[in-house]
């Protein structure tokens, strides 16, 4: 098993129980661990056989900008969801 990191993400969003937090908004930071088989991709030299980070980056910024999540939870679990739906070669 493989795996794809992803360090230190910094994404601006308005998320929080607070209306300060949904109104100023702040920073938030990823770690992100995506398993993945690059065997293909080792053989290959193709990013087709591979799962592309920089797209991840961008799903991981879209969805988790998309709307304003009270918990932060529930906003890694919506970004935990777009990745498996978005990329098929990540497994859990």
């Amino acid at each position: 098993m493989d795996k794809i990191l992803i360090r230190d993400l910094k994404i601006f969003a308005y998320h929080g129980v607070l209306s300060r937090e949904k109104e100023n908004g702040q920073y938030f930071f990823f770690d992100i661990d995506a398993f993945v088989d690059i065997s293909e991709a080792g053989k290959s030299d193709k990013v087709e056989d591979t799962v592309d980070y920089a797209l991840m980056v961008d799903c991981i910024t879209k969805i988790f900008t998309a709307r304003k999540y009270d918990l932060i939870e529930r906003a890694a679990h919506a970004v935990a969801e777009g990745l498996f739906e978005n990329f098929e070669k990540i497994f859990a």
